[in-house]
């Protein structure tokens, strides 16, 4: 994979799965990347390489796993960039801004297709498989400018009013047919109607200490099983990997670790929760949406995550003054035991003063406080650190809808950013206070009258009513991953007006808070 920019630096991924030496590949590459840049680029660039006779100044040669580049790769502003993929089959492969398309067209595929899949449960005691789907091709089709969404072409009547024009793009995808392609109806790529097929791959792991047959048998017989479970994966020679692993027994450890479901009975016995939303204020501007914020998250709890109405305390407006706050986090944090949880959430004004020492002090502001006054009005960060040090509860996790800083939290992780093997067996059984805020400091909270609701009440909900934010897919959600989830969406939404802070309250524990689907 070549990432090229348009100063003509050039950065060089290889596979780390090459056989060949990076030297070797080096000098075979170079003069085809020196041809590609003067045949497609304009004249400007052809007189730089002419000029230079040679790019290898500015070419940098790097190894990696090319899926975690690729991945990176969608994070990325491709605006101003060309990315260029160069394989053996296809050849070199341009792609402009339409790429971060193409990557994360190749994720929805691969959710589509191996979650869930019966593929993924061919763990045998001598061979393991598991799909994935490395890339998508695209076929022009004009006739599929029909479906103006891609939901379209599931829809029985629609497809039976419109049975000709079916007839007409079924030949299209007709090659790809029982050689490892999943045909998908775009509709749409970098504004073309297309037809997408959608590759697949399906990487096998074969203990070596018990191999008993010669390797083509056991390949051809593993291949038989694959086509069983997903027809046309026979005629598709270049559809397999194949790796024969003198550990074997650990990776099959792993899978059936990772096959184990974790359950929301196993983890926790009680939900409780204290939800805080402050339109009106005695003593400061008012907000327009932070009750209805307040009022959404409780129903978010009680009816997609199992949480006792009757534990769920609900502050709005005048009862949220700084005592009554203060009382039903006592009463709640004292009621919760080892095995609960407990969410805050809260919705209006935060405030934070800066001490001579640098260092800052955050407050949010309850009916009664005052944006001036906030030592002596509002509720400190130093209090609420407090009350989650002081109950019983197995995981506290803190939802502030304000923009404010001086946390009384720290910038460490939990045991992994990502929920690799084994990671919520050890994240469920270790206590956590945990914290999201809507922003920082001299940021403000973003409301518009279209969302009614604030940018991060609005995404908070998608996140969980839609689980946005299940990044790994494993039908879990932490609160590690709801904080990453809300820093891109929430940033995005307010045009980087605000962005979310996720972190944990000093000496709070490596735990983390997990929301279950379907609790």
């Amino acid at each position: 994979m070549v990432y090229p920019l348009w100063d003509l630096e050039v950065d060089v991924y290889f596979s780390n799965e090459l056989n060949h030496s990076t030297d070797y590949i080096k000098k075979s590459f170079e003069e085809k990347l020196i041809k590609l840049l003067y045949a497609n680029w304009d004249d400007f660039v052809k007189k730089q390489v002419s000029k230079n006779n040679s790019c290898s100044s500015k070419i940098f040669f790097q190894t990696e796993d090319l899926n975690i580049v690729k991945k990176s790769l969608i994070e990325e502003d491709l605006t101003n960039l060309t990315v260029v993929e160069y394989n053996i089959k296809d050849g070199f492969v341009l792609h402009d801004e339409t790429y971060a398309q193409y990557l994360n067209d190749i994720e929805w595929a691969q959710s589509l297709v191996v979650d869930g899949s019966s593929i993924n449960d061919l763990l045998d005691e001598a061979y393991y498989v598991e799909l994935s789907v490395p890339s998508v091709q695209y076929i022009p089709c004009d006739d599929c400018a029909l479906f103006s969404a891609s939901d379209d072409s599931l829809d029985g009547v629609f497809v039976k009013k419109n049975r000709d024009v079916y007839k007409k793009i079924a030949p299209l995808s007709e090659k790809f047919k029982n050689v490892g392609y999943m045909t998908l109806l775009g509709p749409y790529f970098n504004s073309a109607p297309v037809i997408g097929v959608a590759k697949f791959l399906w990487d096998v792991s074969i203990d070596k200490t018990k191999q008993k047959f010669p390797d083509e048998v056991l390949e051809a017989f593993i291949k038989a099983t694959v086509n069983g479970l997903n027809e046309g994966a026979s005629n598709c020679d270049d559809c397999f990997s194949f790796k024969y692993l003198d550990n074997f027994n650990a990776l099959r450890e792993n899978q059936l670790a990772k096959k184990a479901l974790v359950k929301r009975e196993d983890v926790y016995n009680n939900s409780w929760a204290v939800i805080v939303g402050i339109n009106q204020y005695s003593n400061g501007s008012s907000l327009n949406w932070a009750v209805k914020d307040a009022e959404n998250i409780k129903d978010l709890l009680i009816n997609s995550f199992g949480f006792d109405e009757k534990n769920v305390l609900l502050l709005c407006d005048e009862e949220a003054t700084l005592s009554g706050i203060k009382s039903a986090l006592n009463e709640v944090s004292s009621k919760a035991r080892e095995q609960d949880r407990i969410v805050v959430f809260f919705s209006g004004h935060g405030q934070t003063l800066s001490t001579k020492d640098g260092s800052d002090l955050g407050y949010l502001i309850p009916f009664d406080g005052d944006l001036e006054s906030p030592y002596s009005t509002g509720l400190a960060m130093e209090e609420v650190h407090k009350i989650g040090r002081l109950s019983e509860a197995k995981h506290m996790l803190f939802l502030v809808d304000a923009c404010y800083s001086g946390l009384m939290a720290e910038n460490r992780k939990g045991l992994s950013t990502l929920k690799d093997e084994g990671y919520l067996y050890a994240v469920a059984n270790k206590p956590a206070r945990q914290i999201i805020t809507a922003g920082q400091k001299d940021q403000q909270v973003i409301e518009r009258e279209e969302w009614k609701n604030s940018a991060f009440t609005k995404n908070l909900l998608a996140a969980l009513n839609e689980w946005l934010a299940d990044i790994d897919g494993d039908g879990y959600i932490t609160a590690e991953e709801l904080g990453l989830y809300l820093k891109k969406t929430v940033t995005e939404d307010s045009n980087q007006q605000q962005t979310p802070y996720h972190s944990r309250f000093i000496k709070s524990g490596d735990g983390d808070f997990i929301f279950f689907k379907g609790e």
